[in-house]
């Protein structure tokens, strides 16, 4: 079967004549969670959602998904049913319908609450903080700040057909044109890292996970088939501590790609997970994978080029390999490609991998050596011009004309104002403020000196786009200033420790507490000058 490729009205159209009686159709888009900021988190999964609303049609199967660096929407069903849904959606990307997009904004909000933050979500976001492919962590905090003129204007610049590729598996009639906006191909950005030390180490609940930036090859293409491989055999069949681990490759243009790994591990291999991880890696650097194992994949992938039923999916590699600006090659190029890869290819490939790994390993684990545990950057104490005091009597906010900083005995974590991603923002006076780099201090008014003023003076600093309105609280989740006595006894327990702890924590003790004094003094009075005489 021949690919076929040619350009309509801007749009790159690639096909494969399946002769099938049904047709299956995909049109990606060079725009995902990655090219989004904090602030407008969530808009294309918006989009995206918004642009299927209302379909119905038993003649057809439909889905649609957006990655870190793409979107897609997929058909399959009646050819002419296929068509005018191509027709249909094209159209209303030109001219989005966003008459209901507040509800479906709140449909989104309340997905994203339940669904929880996956480690590899993390393992990025230590990477690239609050940017780039580290923003899926911040579940879509930009769709409170969504609009309609919004909405349109990042329609008209990313979903655009000369920023898009359709793969189909059958022609599509000469006359068909899908009707979309005319526009500029956005090539895929990776922001630089925000992690202080490579390679490094963060924490993780449960399981290992891990990420690495490699060059794009064919060896680089087989990496997660051979780590997957070799994690498998290590860590169960060998040690028996683990299920399920994989891998996989993110392509970011044609030149770099985030390798993506990890594994869930029993709680008898917990302790030793990170070791043994690291020690993968590190065989896979220094000698590659066995030339049996390489073998064994070559067969695999002949038969599957071998077979009829896929060769359809050279369309979908084709239309990708554009989105990415890579070069398409035929199933017969990508077979005999692919098996010229050589251990030695492939422990280049491992090299880049150790050299840039971040893994998320359990608390139980040690840091496998040649690795750094992750933390804040350290920053000067910063030259405040207003100071507003923690009641717990430990920790303080400093506010500067160049930004903020929370500092505690522990350590501090400093956000300079030209640094914000954005700033969270409740009705109650509650904020959380958050860097690029994916580190964020949390304002709570109640329990700050002067916490009004700190929360004005946040405010003054930061541009009113960059602001994240949320919907109110549950009373539960609010703070409140702790009593007067509470307040005392946790200063003087801070000053004098230990002695501290004889004081009262509620309003009501300390009236029981000077009662008691006084009665006591009064006491003892009386004793003295019973002794003493008039």
């Amino acid at each position: 079967m021949e690919l076929h490729g040619e350009t309509r009205d801007g749009l790159r159209v690639l096909s494969i004549d399946s002769r099938r009686s049904t047709m299956r159709a995909t049109l990606f888009f060079r725009v995902g969670q990655a090219d989004e900021t904090l602030a407008t988190s969530g808009w294309t999964h918006l989009i995206e959602h918004s642009a299927l609303h209302g379909w119905k049609d038993p003649r057809l199967a439909f889905n649609a998904s957006v990655g870190l660096y793409a979107t897609r929407f997929d058909l399959d069903g009646e050819p002419d049913a296929v068509v005018d849904h191509l027709r249909r959606l094209g159209t209303w990307l030109a001219e989005p319908d966003l008459s209901r997009v507040e509800h479906e904004s709140k449909v989104l909000r309340a997905e994203s609450e339940q669904r929880p933050v996956g480690n590899i979500s993390l393992n990025l976001e230590w990477r690239y903080g609050a940017q780039g492919p580290g923003l899926p962590a911040y579940r879509e905090l930009g769709l409170t700040r969504s609009t309609p003129d919004g909405l349109r204007a990042w329609c008209r610049e990313r979903f655009t057909a000369d920023n898009a590729v359709l793969a189909c598996d059958a022609r599509l009639p000469d006359s068909v044109l899908l009707g979309l906006a005319r526009g500029d191909r956005h090539p895929a950005v990776l922001p630089p890292t925000a992690a202080a030390h490579l390679p490094g180490v963060h924490r993780v609940a449960s399981g290992v996970t891990g990420s690495a930036v490699v060059s794009r090859s064919f060896a680089a293409s087989l990496a997660p088939e051979v780590l997957s491989r070799t994690l498998t055999e290590t860590l169960r069949d060998e040690e028996g501590t683990a299920y399920a681990p994989w891998a996989d490759l993110e392509r970011v243009d044609g030149d770099t790609a985030l390798l993506l790994f990890g594994t869930d591990v029993s709680s008898a291999g917990r302790s030793r997970a990170g070791a043994t991880l690291a020690r993968v890696l590190r065989r896979l650097e220094l000698y590659g994978p066995e030339q049996a194992m390489l073998d064994e994949m070559a067969v695999s992938r002949s038969r599957f080029f071998r077979d009829e039923q896929n060769a359809p999916s050279q369309a979908w590699a084709a239309a990708f390999s554009v989105l990415t600006c890579s070069e398409v090659y035929t199933l017969e190029q990508s077979e005999a490609l692919s098996a010229a890869v050589t251990p030695d290819d492939l422990s280049e490939v491992f090299r880049e991998v150790r050299r840039t790994a971040i893994l998320g390993l359990p608390e139980e684990c040690s840091v496998p050596n040649g690795y750094h545990e992750l933390t804040s950057p350290p920053r000067e104490l910063l030259d405040a011009t207003s100071v507003h005091k923690h009641v717990d009597g430990l920790t303080s906010m400093r506010v500067g004309d160049h930004g903020i900083q929370a500092v505690a005995p522990s350590g501090s974590v400093t956000v300079p104002f030209d640094d914000v991603a954005g700033l969270v923002a409740y009705p109650d006076g509650g904020r959380r403020l958050i860097s690029r780099d994916g580190w964020s201090l949390t304002v709570e008014p109640a329990l700050l000196q002067r916490g009004n003023v700190l929360t004005a003076a946040l405010e003054a600093r930061v541009p009113p786009e960059l602001v994240l309105p949320h919907p109110p609280r549950q009373p539960e989740d609010i703070p409140v200033r702790p009593s007067l006595a509470w307040r005392v006894r946790r200063r003087a327990r801070v000053r004098f420790g230990k002695l501290a702890r004889v004081l009262p924590e509620t309003t009501s003790g300390w009236i029981f507490f000077g009662v008691s004094w006084f009665l006591v003094i009064n006491a003892l009075k009386a004793v003295v000058k019973a002794l003493t005489g008039p």
